[in-house]
């Protein structure tokens, strides 16, 4: 990778935050690539690990921070026929954070209440800061979804100014939401 990107910036300056529910050991080497290339990496988590995760937790030397968080339980109905329990994670001072740090681009994972607070963020706080949504989903992780988060990326994922996506199940659906394709990147 190289320090700066075709037009782009210079990496070595940027200020990159990362909101995240926790740290899974499998994103550990794109994380710390990531911490050397920019000047200040923090990846903000609302648990340490989650309850039905067989991993400890590992942050391998990044700047982590465990955001104020309040977890409810909650179940899932598939329509493919099963459910299941999952946490929804609601971390209350991630706007703090944000205007604390000052980053010039946020990554936002999961689509919920942290990346609305990124876009507030950006919107209220910090117009120049870039606002990245990672969408780790698929059109069949989506079927379970309700009105209400239809409706929460209805609004979000237009107003991001570019979204990774795991696939190109990803990119369809997010694609489904009038975002541009050239603001999808897919990144497996």
């Amino acid at each position: 990778m190289n320090a700066r990107l075709s037009n782009g910036p210079d990496l070595g300056r940027l200020r990159l935050s990362l909101l995240k529910n926790f740290v899974p050991p499998y994103n550990l080497p794109v994380f710390r690539e990531l911490q050397a290339k920019v000047r200040e990496f923090r990846v903000f988590i609302s648990t340490p690990m989650e309850s039905d995760r067989r991993w400890e937790p590992e942050w391998g030397g990044l700047a982590v921070t465990v955001q104020r968080t309040v977890t409810v339980s909650r179940r899932d109905e598939h329509p493919h026929g099963f459910s299941q329990r999952t946490p929804l994670h609601i971390p209350y001072d991630t706007l703090w954070r944000l205007r604390r740090m000052s980053p010039d681009v946020v990554i936002a994972g999961e689509l919920g209440s942290r990346t609305l607070q990124a876009m507030v963020y950006r919107r209220w706080l910090s117009p120049q800061t870039k606002l990245i949504i990672w969408a780790t989903l698929s059109e069949i992780t989506e079927l379970a979804r309700g009105p209400v988060s239809r409706l929460l990326r209805a609004y979000m994922l237009p107003r991001a100014d570019a979204v990774l996506v795991n696939g190109m199940s990803g990119l369809r659906y997010v694609s489904s939401f009038a975002v541009p394709e050239r603001l999808i990147l897919t990144v497996p």
